[in-house]
């Protein structure tokens, strides 16, 4: 009677639905401090446009001139220990570069020759960029105002110059590495499909099989190649646009007011928060 009873009390189960995809995408994106520091980048350059079109009131005016610093401020204060991770990527470098070439290799190969040079010496401006910010950010945050701020964050922006120019100059080494190598791989294709074409007319089904694969092989090697100048535009497009900033600052470009600063930051940010998202 009892197990009657409570066969008849017995509840259905319950079944829990899988997270949202949109949801749990935003929230591995958000996980992130790229993905968090980047998202505040991308409002502060909106109030910075924003700022520079005029088209605000004076009570508006100062909340988004209030917002601007504060949200600059806390971008400073996630990225303090950036300088680590560009020192690793140099120690690393140069590691990679002083390794017994008998080590196996469980990560892509270093650059080597005059890109590794380019690597070693963004990496190490984008550290020292990072360091020198550092040291103000008690200054920016009126907790200990010191009377070389601004000598220092001066100097900060150099490296940050030079990081970025060398960025590009790596950038434009690569791309021209990839069209040299195109030739190469269209030649390489073609003497897979002579080789595939061979093995139908003389009826060699092993020839015909090497063909097959040498041509699948060229058209994987085809879309790595594509992949990788297309992600080299997007590294141009960015940094192109946050070498604004400092050159403005410094004075070393000219013609540029803070709206053109404001709307590259925009642009830049944009496309590097669709590589993060693409990324996570």
């Amino acid at each position: 009677m009892s197990t009657c009873i409570h066969e008849s009390l017995t509840l259905p189960s319950i079944t829990i639905a899988p997270p949202a995809p949109m949801l749990d995408h935003l929230c591995r994106f958000y996980r992130l401090n790229t993905g968090y520091e980047k998202t505040l980048r991308l409002i502060q350059a909106i109030c910075l446009v924003t700022l520079e079109l005029g088209v605000l009131d004076k009570l508006t005016t100062q909340r988004v001139l209030a917002a601007k610093s504060q949200i600059a401020l806390i971008r400073r204060c996630i990225r303090f220990w950036n300088f680590l991770d560009c020192f690793n990527r140099v120690s690393a470098l140069l590691g990679a570069a002083a390794s017994d070439s008998r080590t196996p290799r469980r990560h892509p190969p270093a650059p080597t020759g005059g890109m590794w040079f380019i690597e070693v010496a963004k990496w190490s401006c984008f550290g020292v960029y990072f360091l020198l910010e550092d040291l103000t950010l008690l200054h920016a945050a009126e907790i200990y105002p010191v009377p070389w701020a601004k000598t220092v964050v001066g100097e900060a922006y150099k490296f940050w110059f030079y990081a970025l120019a060398l960025s590009l100059l790596g950038a434009v080494w690569e791309w021209s590495g990839l069209v040299g190598g195109g030739a190469g791989a269209g030649g390489s294709g073609s003497v897979s499909s002579k080789a595939a074409n061979r093995g139908k007319k003389g009826g060699n089904g092993k020839a015909g099989g090497a063909g097959a694969a040498g041509k699948r092989k060229t058209e994987a090697g085809g879309a790595v190649s594509r992949a990788r100048k297309s992600a080299l535009v997007k590294r141009v497009v960015v940094d192109g646009c946050d070498l604004l900033i400092p050159g403005t600052y410094l004075g070393w470009v000219v013609g540029m007011g803070q709206l053109q600063v404001g709307v590259g930051m925009v642009v830049s940010t944009l496309v590097s928060l669709r590589e993060i998202w693409s990324s996570v």
